[in-house]
């Protein structure tokens, strides 16, 4: 399915600008780029919501694509909320577990790919 690649592939481009510019923001570079990082973010969930829709309009990893959804909520909740969480020396631990949630959304869209196009061939 072609919708699948495209929106696959841009999860990936969306995901890797989004991991160079949250490094550098966890460093304490590019920091006029927070609301940047934040509409890309908005878009890598709705890349991931798309991914899970495509699943759910076909019928295929339909547990999979409810776990996607619930994680986009996940990682966009922490995403806007983390400046206001564990505020000082421990705020690496809601940068880590935003980071580990950003993974696991490409993890997910990695098992939703596979399932839908191994459904495909056959």
């Amino acid at each position: 399915m072609k919708t699948l690649k495209v929106v696959r592939r841009t999860l990936g481009l969306v995901f890797g600008i989004q991991l160079l510019v949250g490094l550098a923001l966890w460093v304490g570079l590019l920091a006029p780029l927070v609301q940047a990082h934040r509409a890309i973010g908005l878009l890598y969930v709705l890349l991931l919501w798309t991914l899970a829709a495509l699943a759910l309009a076909r019928r295929r990893a339909i547990a999979l694509a409810a776990v996607t959804v619930v994680l986009g909520f996940f990682i966009a909740g922490l995403g806007f909320g983390q400046p206001r969480l564990l505020i000082g020396e421990y705020h690496w631990i809601v940068r880590v577990i935003h980071l580990a949630l950003g993974l696991a959304g490409m993890l997910t869209a990695a098992a939703i790919e596979a399932r839908l196009t191994t459904a495909d061939q056959a």
